[in-house]
């Protein structure tokens, strides 16, 4: 072979392999992942070594692999992973019969109908110099006709995911169109990339999202060039893993999830 193209799979690998580096300030033996490009990589900085990476990071993942994966303030009122909030009579969040693991909520057939789902806990806050990593692979069935939104959102005291998010940052897309916005708000103000992506019907699709430490950094699919990225409206307070499906017609609609990792610098 003559000539490389650039993506080309054994140069992608040799450049990770050559970037890995070292910050003084992490504990012995943890080297983090610096593609050397230009433009960051939605894994950018995160430490290499699964062993070790607990010295450098928070991480939590969720695979929806069994039923404990999907326990919600609905079924056990003192220990679950997701608080459910809905409208309408459908099926909750439940683990399928999927390779690999997944968990999928059914709205019911009303228009505006919906499930969405909130961490147990408020798990993380944007920091000055600290970074956050967000991934997840999810789908849903109808790309048009849904409201949905997936990433990190603080908890609603009241409304719905939808329309009340006050600080968030992730993906979302109004019914009416398939297209996917990138969101980070602070108090109800955000900064919004629109149409970023089109989303098909009930088709996997991963996103993802790294914040530096001043700025987001939005990716969708498996690539490495990002869709946006957002320097203001970072938000200011704790913050749920959160993800729901609305109807936009009166037609059930569905959202599926697959796995969802944030990992958190302290």
């Amino acid at each position: 072979m003559s000539k490389f193209d650039s993506r080309h799979p054994i140069l992608t690998a040799m450049r990770r392999y050559f970037y890995n580096i070292r910050r003084p300030a992490d504990p012995k033996g943890v080297i983090r992942v610096d593609t050397g490009a230009p433009n960051t990589s939605v894994w950018d900085y995160i430490p290499t070594q699964p062993a070790l990476s607990l010295d450098g990071i928070q991480p939590h993942l969720w695979l929806f692999r069994d039923p404990t994966d999907i326990v919600t303030d609905q079924v056990e009122a003192t220990t679950y992973k997701w608080k459910e909030t809905s409208s309408g009579s459908g099926t909750p969040l439940a683990v399928q019969d999927e390779q690999g693991g997944v968990a999928k909520s059914l709205n019911g057939a009303g228009d505006n109908n919906f499930y969405f789902y909130e961490s147990a806990n408020e798990l993380v806050v944007p920091t000055s110099g600290k970074n956050i990593w967000f991934e997840c692979e999810f789908k849903v069935s109808d790309a048009t006709q849904s409201d949905w939104f997936i990433g990190l959102c603080a908890r609603l005291a009241t409304g719905n995911l939808f329309d009340d998010r006050l600080d968030s940052a992730g993906f979302k897309s109004e019914d009416g169109d398939a297209y996917v916005d990138c969101e980070n708000g602070v108090a109800g103000d955000a900064r919004i990339s629109t149409e970023e992506y089109t989303m098909l019907d009930n088709t996997w699709t991963k996103m993802g999202f790294r914040y530096n430490g001043s700025q987001f950094f939005y990716f969708i699919g498996d690539t490495d060039t990002y869709k946006a990225v957002h320097t203001s409206k970072i938000p200011t307070t704790e913050m749920c893993v959160s993800f729901g499906c609305r109807n936009g017609e009166a037609v059930a609609k569905s959202i599926s999830v697959r796995k969802i990792f944030l990992g958190i610098e302290p």
